[in-house]
C-alpha cells in the first residue's frame, strides 16, 4: 500500500464526552468482549484500584498474561509518578498528587481512578484506530511508557502522519517502526524535520534515507548537531562533501555510532591506519570497508 492518510485528532486533552464514551468502550475495536469498558465500571464503582483495574484492561485489549500487564502498568505508573512529581516541584505543590494516590492506594479515589483507566483505554482505542495491533501495542507500551496517555497516543499519530508524508511509509514500515524505535513517535515534530533536513544536506535523502530509516529508525532522533560533527570528522579525514553522501548511502549506521563522536574510537583508527599502517588514501580505506572506524586499536 501507500501511504496512509491519517486524519487529524477529533479534539483535545482532557476528555470530552464522546472521548469518554469511546474510552467506555463504544468503539473500542482492541477490546475482546467489552472487558475495558467493565474495568473502567469496576474502577468507578472504587473496587479496584487503578493499576489492578489497568492491568485488567491490558490483558483483555491486548491478550498478554497478567504478569505482562503488570509490567506494562509499572512502566506506565512508575512515568507518571515522575511527571506528577516533576510538576509538583515546579508548583511548590507536595510531589506525586492524586495520581499517586489512585495507582497505589485503596481505592479511597474511586473518581480519580476511573478517569486514569479511562484514558489508558482511550489512548490504546487511538492506537488501535491507526491500525497497530495488540503486539505492536505491547512493545511499545513496554519500551515507551508515556505513549499510554491520550495526549501523547494523539501526538504519536502526528508523528505518524509526518512520517508517512514525508518518507511514503506504509502502515506496516510504521508499525514496525513502533516496534522497534518507539521513542521516534514521542519525538517533537519539528525536531524530526529538522533531522531530516540535515539528514539530506549530509548527502542522505530520497529513497536512500527511507531505506535507512526501514533499517535504523533511530536515525530521526539524531540531532542536527550530531550530524554536523560527523560531516566534521569526514572532512578532516579526506571525504569531499560530495563524498561524504555516498558514504552515508552505504553506511548510515555511522549516524548512531559512537565510534565517530569526539574521542571515539574512530579517530584513533584513522591515526593508526595513517600513522602505524602508513596508509596514505585512508578515505578508500574507509569507503570500501567503513567498519574500520570501529576498530578498537587500543
Amino acid at each position: 500500500g501507500g501511504a496512509i492518510p491519517w486524519s487529524a485528532a477529533a479534539s483535545s486533552y482532557p476528555y470530552s464526552a464522546t472521548q469518554k464514551a469511546r474510552a467506555e468502550g463504544a468503539n473500542y475495536s482492541l477490546s475482546k468482549g467489552g472487558g475495558g469498558a467493565s474495568m473502567v465500571a469496576k474502577a468507578s464503582s472504587g473496587g479496584v484500584t487503578f493499576e489492578s483495574a489497568a492491568v485488567g484492561l491490558l490483558s483483555d485489549a491486548l491478550g498478554v498474561q497478567a504478569s505482562q500487564a503488570a509490567a506494562m502498568v509499572e512502566r506506565i505508573a512508575s512515568h507518571r509518578r515522575q511527571q506528577a512529581s516533576s510538576s509538583g516541584r515546579s508548583s511548590g505543590r507536595p510531589a506525586g498528587g492524586g495520581f499517586k494516590k489512585a495507582a497505589s492506594a485503596a481505592p479511597s479515589f474511586p473518581g480519580e481512578a476511573e478517569a486514569l483507566v479511562a484514558e489508558l483505554a482511550a489512548a490504546l482505542a487511538t492506537w488501535a484506530e491507526a491500525g497497530f495491533t495488540p503486539d505492536d501495542l505491547t512493545k511499545l507500551l513496554l519500551a515507551c511508557p508515556q505513549l499510554a496517555s491520550p495526549k501523547q497516543a494523539e501526538h504519536a499519530m502526528a508523528v505518524a502522519d509526518f512520517l508517512s508524508v514525508s518518507f511514503e511509509l506504509r502502515r506496516y514500515d510504521l508499525r514496525r517502526m513502533a516496534r522497534t524505535e518507539p521513542r521516534v513517535f514521542a519525538a517533537n515534530t519539528s525536531a524530526l524535520a529538522e533531522t531530516t533536513q540535515a539528514l539530506a544536506e549530509a548527502g542522505l535523502s530520497g529513497k536512500p534515507l527511507q531505506l535507512a530509516l526501514l533499517r535504523r529508525p533511530a536515525l530521526l532522533l539524531q540531532t542536527p548537531d550530531s550530524i554536523k560533527r560527523l560531516q566534521a570528522f569526514l572532512h578532516q579525514t579526506g571525504f569531499a562533501p560530495q563524498e561524504m553522501g555516498a558514504l552515508l548511502r552505504a553506511a548510515p549506521w555511522l549516524l548512531t555510532s559512537g565510534a565517530v563522536a569526539a574521542g571515539g574510537v574512530g579517530e584513533a583508527a584513522v591515526e593508526f591506519l595513517t600513522a602505524s599502517a602508513g596508509l596514505n588514501k585512508i578515505t578508500q580505506v574507509i569507503r570500501a570497508f567503513p567498519q574500520v572506524l570501529e576498530m578498537d586499536v587500543a
